[in-house]
C-alpha cells in the first residue's frame, strides 16, 4: 500500500498548477535553507538510560516530519521502541534520509542506509545511498568505510539495504550493477567479517524491496517486484536463497502486495495485503510457509488492515507488525502486538507518523 499511495501523491502533485508548483517549491526551498543554516532536525536524540537493554525491543524508521500519515520522502529518523512500556528512543536525529537498520548480533552497533552529503544537512533525495554505522550506546554515525575496506567496483554506486546476519554479523547488502545494464538492476553482495572478503550472492534483481537473514542464516529472503509476462499487471513476489546451494524458491501472486516477516525451522512467516476492490478497503492475511514441503499455512485475517512489515516476537505464538488504513486519503501507520494463540489484535502506538522497516530484537 504504502507503494500505491506514494505513486497516486505523486500524480496528485503533477496535476497541480504550475503556480502552485513554483510556490511550493520556493517554500520548501527556503525551508530547507533554513533548516541547512541551523542544522538541526526535528527531534532531539534520545539520552539511553544506563546499562539499557536491546533486548526484547522493537526497532524501525520512522518519518517525524509526516503528519497525519503522509509522508514527506523523509524516511527517517531511526527508533527503538519498547512495546512493554510504549516508551520511544529516537537513535537518530537529523534530516537525513535514515532506512533500514540492522542491529549486530553483540548490540555494539547498528548498520543503516542514509542519504547524507558530506558538506550539508541539507537533505537530498539525489544524494547517493551508502551504509553506516550507529555506535551504541554513544550514537555517533561513522560511514562503513571506516571500519571495512570497500572495493573500488563499489565505491561510487548506491548501496542499500543493508542486513546483519545472527551469528557472525555477515552483512548482506544491494548495490547497482556495476556493469553496463540495459535496465536496471541490483546486485546482492554478502561481507565476510572472518574472510575479509566480499562475495556475490545473487544478480540481475529488479527492483528489490528488502532482505533479510533467516535465523540460523541458512537463508536469505527478498521481496521484489515482477511483471507478469500472461497479465501483464505488475506484483509482487519473495524469493527465499539457500546459501549453500545457491537455489531459489520463489513465492509469488500478483493479486497481493508481500511483506516477508522471518525464517525459523525451515518456515517464513509471512504477510500478504491488498485493497478489496468490492468494498474499498484494505485486508491482510498471515501466512506460515514451509520452505521444503513448500505449503503455505493461513495464520490469520485481519480486515481493515494493511501489514507493511510483521516480524515474530519472544515466542512463534506472537508477532508485531506495522499496518495501515486509507482514510480520506491518509494513510495512519502503526505498530500492532498479535497474538496468533488468542487471535488478540493490541494498537501499541497511535501517533499518526509513517513507519517502515520493523525488526524485533531478542
Amino acid at each position: 500500500m504504502r507503494h500505491q499511495s506514494e505513486w497516486q501523491r505523486l500524480m496528485n502533485e503533477k496535476s497541480k498548477t504550475v503556480q502552485q508548483a513554483m510556490k511550493s517549491y520556493i517554500f520548501i526551498l527556503i525551508g530547507l535553507m533554513f533548516v541547512g543554516s541551523v542544522g538541526v532536525g526535528c527531534q532531539e536524540c534520545s539520552q539511553l538510560p544506563e546499562n539499557f537493554s536491546f533486548s526484547d525491543k522493537l526497532l524501525y524508521v520512522e518519518d517525524i516530519d509526516g503528519k497525519n500519515g503522509l509522508s514527506n520522502y523523509n524516511f527517517g529518523d531511526i527508533v527503538c521502541f519498547d512495546p512493554v512500556n510504549k516508551i520511544k528512543y529516537y537513535l537518530t536525529c537529523d534530516r537525513y534520509y535514515n532506512r533500514f537498520p540492522s542491529i549486530s548480533s553483540d548490540r555494539k552497533y547498528i548498520v543503516f542506509e542514509s542519504k547524507r552529503g558530506d558538506y550539508s544537512s541539507i537533505n537530498d533525495l539525489s544524494t547517493p545511498s551508502k551504509l553506516y554505522v550507529l555506535a551504541l550506546p554513544s550514537l555517533k554515525i561513522r560511514p562503513l568505510s571506516h571500519f571495512i575496506t570497500i572495493p573500488k567496483d563499489l565505491y561510487d554506486i548506491n548501496l542499500s539495504t543493508p542486513e546483519l546476519s545472527h551469528t557472525k554479523n555477515k552483512l548482506v547488502f544491494l548495490g547497482d550493477c556495476v556493469f553496463d545494464c540495459d535496465f536496471p538492476t541490483l546486485n546482492a553482495y554478502i561481507y565476510d567479517p572472518e574472510k575479509k572478503d566480499y562475495f556475490l550472492a545473487e544478480d540481475s534483481l529488479m527492483d528489490v524491496l528488502e532482505l533479510d537473514w533467516s535465523e540460523d542464516d541458512a537463508y536469505i529472503f527478498y521481496s521484489f517486484f515482477y511483471k507478469s509476462r500472461k497479465t501483464d499487471q505488475f506484483g509482487q513476489a519473495i524469493s527465499i536463497l539457500n546459501i549453500k546451494s545457491g537455489k531459489n524458491v520463489v513465492i509469488y501472486d500478483h493479486k497481493w502486495f508481500f511483506e516477508p516477516g522471518y525464517i525459523v525451522n525451515n518456515s517464513l512467516l509471512y504477510a500478504r495485503s491488498r485493497i478489496n476492490m468490492e468494498t474499498d478497503k484494505s485486508e491482510s492475511q498471515v501466512f506460515l510457509y514451509d520452505i521444503a514441503k513448500k505449503n503455505h499455512k493461513k495464520l490469520a485475517e485481519l480486515p481493515e488492515l494493511y501489514i507493511y512489515k510483521i516480524v515474530y516476537g519472544r515466542t512463534r505464538d506472537e508477532c508485531y507488525f506495522i499496518a495501515g488504513n486509507y482514510i480520506d486519503n491518509k494513510e495512519f501507520v502503526d505498530i500492532y502486538h498479535y497474538s496468533l494463540k488468542k487471535q488478540k489484535l493490541i494498537k501499541l502506538t497511535d501517533d499518526g507518523y509513517q513507519k517502515d522497516d520493523l525488526i524485533y530484537i531478542k
